[in-house]
């Protein structure tokens, strides 16, 4: 069985991209929420825990870092792949436990090799102070 996530992301037409690229790719997707609640919800359910959570960072009842802390809770060894439009929020996620932060709009070849990246990065990386940063993007002058 290939690596697998839950993506978490109020936008619906986002959800569906992701898991059309994510699937294309062999990357399972084993559910996915709305909000920040219905994704603590099913995550408490979840039987077989996901690789990585993609999260999105604005989103109704509870944001994508509360509910990732609240994740950290359950599972502190998962790994949490920010997806979102809020670059203001970059450093916060990082400093509150995300793997990584990736801004919309991306191109889906760094969307996809960052997945990829977060698979593979141990649990032990959210252990560290300074966390890896997989994602990088040249800066726009």
């Amino acid at each position: 069985m290939g690596p697998s996530v839950f993506i978490v992301d109020d936008e619906e037409a986002i959800v569906e991209a992701y898991q059309a690229i994510l699937e294309n790719e062999g990357i399972k997707v084993i559910d996915t929420a709305s909000n920040g609640k219905e994704a603590l919800e099913k995550f408490k359910a979840l039987k077989d825990r996901p690789e990585v959570v993609l999260m999105d960072q604005i989103m109704p009842s509870l944001d994508g870092i509360s509910t990732m802390v609240e994740m950290h809770k359950i599972d502190p060894s998962l790994k949490v792949l920010f997806v979102s439009a809020d670059p203001a929020s970059k450093n916060q996620a990082i400093r509150s436990g995300a793997i990584a932060f990736i801004e919309k709009p991306f191109r889906v070849a760094e969307f996809v090799t960052a997945v990829r990246r977060a698979v593979q990065a141990g649990p032990s990386a959210l252990a560290e102070e300074n966390r890896p940063n997989i994602m990088t993007r040249p800066k726009m002058h």
